[in-house]
């Protein structure tokens, strides 16, 4: 009867031991993970906000490249307005020099058309070179 009181003693603390070690194996992996959670919320609250700050900023940028894309165009459209009045201009002056010189021209009358000619091919190129200067500064500040 000792004997038995024995085996059952130490099947019982056995057991006991076992309980325990259970225990503290299960709140060990338990505390494990907890942090790995804690951890991979951290990612993932990191991950939003940089994906946030991210779509964010393409916002911005398309709305500054679709700025500068409609200032680029209005920039060009003022350009060829004041390429087509320069144009015009010539136009009207060289039609009234030949209205006024009629059909008989003299070596002085060739010359001055000529003149006439030379002065405003001289400013449309002053005005194209002005334009490619205004288009190179609005695409370096751009």
């Amino acid at each position: 009867e000792l004997q038995d009181l024995r085996r059952s003693s130490i099947t019982g603390m056995r057991a006991s031991l076992m309980a325990v070690l259970r225990e503290a194996t299960l709140r060990e992996l338990a505390s494990r993970l907890e942090m790995v959670q804690s951890r991979n919320g951290a990612r993932a609250l990191r991950h939003w906000h940089h994906q946030a700050h991210r779509c964010t900023w393409a916002l911005h940028h398309n709305v500054a490249r679709s700025r500068a894309a409609d200032a680029k165009e209005r920039l060009h459209s003022t350009h060829e307005q004041d390429a087509a009045e320069q144009r015009r201009a010539w136009r009207r002056e060289r039609d009234a020099l030949v209205a006024k010189i009629g059909t008989l021209a003299k070596e002085e009358d060739i010359r001055r058309l000529q003149e006439l000619d030379v002065h405003h091919r001289k400013q449309l190129a002053n005005l194209h070179v002005s334009h490619q200067e205004a288009h190179k500064d609005h695409d370096a500040f751009h």
